[in-house]
């Protein structure tokens, strides 16, 4: 879904179009933060599993299987999240494109 976002928002007049609009910049903060979430997902993933092959107390393995459940979880979500911005901006660029073919 991201790849398709950066391609439906590459440099074009759609892409123009978003930025007088300032909608542009939203998107790529939403984006952005979409990037991040899964990149902490990642890392506290990773860390819980080096947690199972080092020494831990019950305890701890399972904190960290909470974060990961709970990091995943909201990873999953934001996907979710992406898949909307990238239908909502195809939507947008098919009206976008049959407004420009009909001038």
């Amino acid at each position: 879904a991201l790849s398709r976002i950066y391609d439906t928002i590459r440099p074009s007049p759609f892409n123009n179009f978003l930025r007088r609009n300032n909608l542009l910049s939203k998107y790529m903060v939403t984006v952005s933060y979409i990037h991040y979430c899964q990149l902490a997902a990642l890392m506290i993933t990773t860390i819980g599993l080096i947690a199972l092959f080092v020494s831990c107390s019950e305890l701890w393995n399972r904190m960290f299987l909470g974060a990961v459940v709970a990091v995943s979880g909201y990873a999953i979500y934001q996907v979710s999240t992406a898949v909307e911005i990238m239908n909502d901006l195809l939507w947008q660029k098919g009206i976008f494109d049959d407004h420009i073919q009909k001038q």
